[in-house]
C-alpha cells in the first residue's frame, strides 16, 4: 500500500509539473506577442496544439508575428501544417525533427508535404510488396532447397515479380511491360535459382549472380538458357561456375579454370606459376577431406556438376508435371473478378497450354405477346436477325451469330484477332473486359430491342398510354410541332422560337456605362452574358430553373384558358382527368440547345416534350392537350417563352457584370468604378415581344 501511494504521488507530481510547463509556455508567448493574443490568434494555436504540451506554440507565434497582417486564416494554416508535421514526426528528416530548425511556415508546409508523399509512396510499395508476397505464396512451388541453394518456380506474373525483385528481368518487371505471361504462353517455364552463401562472393558479383533465372523450353522439355540479375544471358557451363562459387568461393572457381590448362595437375608448374590459386584449391580439398594429389576434375564433377544435374532433374520433372502456360485457376480468377451478370464467357484448354474461349448473351421475352392482338406469335416467326444486328451494332457488339428460338434470342460472340497482344493471358483478359462492357450495356440493349420490336410492328403497344399517345398525335395535322417516335419513346419539338433585339447589346452598354467607360470591356461582357444565359439551359441545375420559370408563366395562361373552356380535350379510350385547369406535363422543357448572337442581337430556342414507357394515362392526356393547345396558340407560347427569355437574360447580365469586375480588376479601376457606382441598379429595356 505504501508503494502504491508513493507511485501515485510521483504520478501526480509529474502531472503537476507537466501542467506547469504548459501554462508557463502559454504565458511566455502571450507576454511576448500581445498583439497576436488580442486578435485571438494564439487561442487558435493553443486549441489546435497536437503535442499535448504546447511545444510548437512559441515557434508558431514567432512565424505569425513576422507576417505583415496575420489573420485567423494564417493561424489555421500554421496549425494544420503543424498537425501534419507532428503526425509524421517519426518520418521527418533528422535535420528537421527540431521544429526550430525550420525557418518559416512555407518551409514547414514543404517539409511536411514532402514527408507525407514519401511516406505514402513507401506505404504503397509496402502494400505492393505484401500483395506480391501473398501471390508468391499462393502461386509458386519450391522445388529444391538445401543449405546452399533454393529453386522456385513462379506460376504467374505476381509471383515472378516477387521472387525476381531487384533484377532486370522482363518477366519480373513492375514498372515496364512484364512479359511473363507472353513467354509462358509460348511454352517457356522459369525456375529461379538462389545462391545462399553471400560470403563466397564479392559485393559486386553477388549483386549480379545471387539469383539466376533458368529457362526451360516446352518443345524440348529441357534447360535452354539462363539469365543473371543484370539480364545477361548464360549457358549451362556458366551456371555451373556460379554454383561452384556459391559452394566454395569465387577464388576457387577462378583457380579451377586456371588449373584446367595444366591438366588439373596441381603440384609442380601450376604451383610455381599460381601459388595463391594452388593454396586456394588445396584449402578447399582439405576442407572436403581430400589431398592435393587427388583428382581435382573428379572432385569438380562430384561436388559441383552433380549438384547442378540434381537441380536440373528436379526442374525437368516438375516441368513435365506442370507445363508452361496459364493454369485453370489463372483463367478462373480473371473470369471471377469480372463478376459478369448477364453475359457468359466459356473457356477450355484444348491442349496443354492452349486455350479456346468465346462468349455471348441471351434475351428472354416470354413475358411479351408478339404479333397482332388476339393472335399472338413468337419472335422466331419473324425475320429479325438483321434488325437485331443493327441494334447490337449501335452498342459496339459484333456477334458471330444471332439465333432466335421461340421468344428467346441467343447471341454468340467470338474473339477478334488481336495482332498487338502476344500474351495469351492478356488476350483472354481483354476479351473478358470486352464482355464486361457488354454486360454493363445489357439493360439498354434489351430496351433498344423492345423499341425495335415496336417500330417493326412485332410488339403492339396500342393498349398502353404511350401507344395511345403516339396514335393520337399521328392523327393530328400539327403546324408548329414535329413528332418523332422510337419504340416507346415519343419526342416533340416546337418550331424555333426566335427573339430579335432582345437586349444582349443593350446589356453590354449598360455594363460599360456602370463601369464608367466605353472601350475595352464590350467583347468580354458580351461573351459573359451569352455564357451565363446559356448556362440556364445547358446545365442540369440551370435547365430545371429555366423550366420552372416557364411553368410559372404557363400557369397563368393555362388557368385562364381553362376558365374560358367549355369542355376538356381527351384521348379516345382514356377517361379524361378531372381537374380545374391544365397542368404542364413533367415531360415539357426548354431546349438544351440555345442560339444566342450579339451580332444579330438574337436568341432562338425550342420547346421540347418527351414521353416513354413510364407515362401514365393522366400524363398522356396532358401531353395531347398541351400540344393541341399550343399548336393552335403558338403566338401565346412565343410570348410566354419570350417572358422567360427576358427574365433569364436580365439575370445573365447581372452575373456578367459581377464576373467582368472580378476578371478585369485593373480595367475596372481604370474606368473609375467607385463604390457608389457599384451599388447602382441596372435597368435594361429589352426588345419588344410582338
Amino acid at each position: 500500500m505504501k508503494l502504491l501511494f508513493e507511485n501515485w504521488r510521483k504520478f501526480r507530481n509529474l502531472l503537476n509539473e507537466e501542467q506547469l510547463l504548459i501554462e508557463g509556455r502559454i504565458e511566455d508567448v502571450k507576454k511576448k506577442y500581445p498583439e497576436l493574443d488580442e486578435k485571438g490568434l494564439l487561442d487558435i494555436l493553443i486549441d489546435k496544439d497536437p503535442s499535448g504540451n504546447q511545444k510548437y506554440l512559441a515557434w508558431a507565434a514567432k512565424q505569425l508575428s513576422q507576417r505583415e497582417d496575420p489573420t485567423s486564416q494564417t493561424a489555421n494554416y500554421a496549425a494544420a501544417n503543424i498537425e501534419l508535421y507532428h503526425k509524421l514526426r517519426a518520418h521527418i528528416p533528422s535535420e528537421y525533427k527540431d521544429i526550430n530548425r525550420i525557418k518559416d511556415l512555407r518551409d514547414l508546409e514543404r517539409i511536411a508535404s514532402d514527408t507525407y508523399q514519401k511516406k505514402a509512396e513507401k506505404d504503397r510499395l509496402k502494400a505492393v510488396e505484401a500483395k506480391y508476397k501473398q501471390e508468391a505464396k499462393e502461386n509458386s512451388d519450391v522445388i529444391y532447397k538445401d543449405e546452399n541453394f533454393l529453386v522456385v518456380r513462379p506460376f504467374n506474373e505476381g509471383a515472378s515479380c516477387f521472387w525476381g525483385r531487384g533484377t532486370k528481368w522482363c518477366i519480373s518487371a513492375t514498372e515496364a511491360q512484364n512479359l511473363f505471361n507472353q513467354y509462358t504462353g509460348q511454352g517457356k517455364a522459369f525456375y529461379f535459382l538462389f545462391m545462399k552463401n553471400r560470403g563466397n562472393f564479392s559485393t559486386t558479383e553477388y549483386r549480379k549472380l545471387h539469383k539466376l533465372a533458368l529457362v526451360y523450353d516446352g518443345s524440348t522439355q529441357e534447360f535452354d538458357e539462363a539469365y543473371d540479375a543484370t539480364d545477361e544471358v548464360m549457358d549451362m557451363s556458366e551456371v555451373i561456375k556460379v554454383m561452384a562459387s556459391n559452394l566454395f568461393g569465387e577464388r576457387f572457381t577462378e583457380a579451377y579454370e586456371e588449373a584446367e590448362d595444366y591438366g588439373f595437375v596441381l603440384e609442380g608448374q601450376f604451383e610455381e606459376d599460381y601459388p595463391e590459386y594452388y593454396e586456394t584449391i588445396v584449402s578447399v580439398l582439405r576442407e572436403q577431406g581430400m589431398e592435393p594429389d587427388d583428382d581435382l576434375e573428379e572432385f569438380w564433377t562430384n561436388a559441383v556438376e552433380n549438384e547442378w544435374y540434381e537441380i536440373d532433374s528436379y526442374a525437368v520433372g516438375h516441368f513435365l508435371d506442370n507445363p508452361a502456360g496459364a493454369r485453370q485457376e489463372d483463367y478462373d480468377k480473371i473470369y471471377e473478378d469480372a463478376d459478369l451478370q448477364n453475359v457468359y464467357v466459356s473457356y477450355d484448354e484444348y491442349e496443354p497450354g492452349r486455350w479456346y474461349y468465346d462468349g455471348g448473351l441471351s434475351f428472354q421475352f416470354d413475358d411479351y405477346e408478339f404479333g397482332p392482338p388476339g393472335d399472338p406469335l413468337e419472335l422466331d416467326d419473324y425475320d429479325l436477325e438483321d434488325e437485331i444486328k443493327e441494334v447490337l451494332d449501335d452498342y459496339g457488339v459484333y456477334p458471330r451469330e444471332v439465333e432466335i428460338y421461340g421468344n428467346d434470342i441467343q447471341i454468340d460472340i467470338d474473339t477478334e484477332e488481336d495482332y498487338y497482344t502476344t500474351d495469351p493471358m492478356q488476350r483472354f483478359a481483354n476479351f473478358v473486359n470486352e464482355m464486361s462492357e457488354i454486360d454493363e450495356k445489357y439493360g439498354n440493349i434489351e430496351k433498344s430491342l423492345i423499341d425495335m420490336f415496336i417500330d417493326q410492328g412485332v410488339l403492339d403497344i396500342s393498349d398502353e398510354p404511350v401507344g395511345q399517345l403516339q396514335a393520337k398525335l399521328k392523327e393530328k395535322d400539327l403546324k408548329n410541332f414535329d413528332i418523332t417516335t422510337e419504340g416507346r419513346a415519343m419526342k416533340s419539338s416546337s418550331n424555333p422560337l426566335e427573339y430579335t433585339e432582345v437586349g444582349i447589346n443593350a446589356g453590354v452598354q449598360q455594363i460599360v456605362g456602370v463601369m464608367g467607360g466605353q472601350s475595352g470591356i464590350s467583347s468580354p461582357a458580351t461573351s459573359k452574358i451569352i455564357y451565363f444565359f446559356k448556362q440556364n439551359f445547358q446545365s442540369d441545375e440551370g435547365r430545371s430553373y429555366a423550366d420552372n420559370v416557364l411553368f410559372d408563366k404557363m400557369d397563368t395562361l393555362l388557368d385562364q384558358a381553362y376558365r374560358d373552356a367549355e369542355k376538356q380535350l381527351s384521348i379516345p379510350g382514356l377517361e379524361a382527368p378531372e381537374r380545374k385547369r391544365l397542368v404542364p406535363p413533367l415531360a415539357v422543357g426548354l431546349s438544351p440547345f440555345v442560339y444566342a448572337s450579339s451580332q444579330e442581337d438574337k436568341i432562338a430556342l425550342r420547346l421540347h416534350i418527351k414521353a416513354d414507357a413510364e407515362l401514365g394515362e393522366e400524363q398522356a392526356g396532358y401531353i395531347v392537350e398541351f400540344i393541341d393547345f399550343f399548336d393552335e396558340n403558338f403566338d401565346s407560347l412565343k410570348r410566354i417563352v419570350g417572358e422567360v427569355v427576358d427574365k433569364l437574360l436580365k439575370e445573365a447580365i447581372v452575373k456578367a457584370l459581377e464576373s467582368v469586375k472580378e476578371d478585369f480588376p485593373d480595367l475596372t479601376r481604370a474606368l473609375g468604378v467607385n463604390e457608389s457606382k457599384k451599388k447602382r441598379g441596372i435597368r435594361i429595356l429589352l426588345g419588344n415581344r410582338r
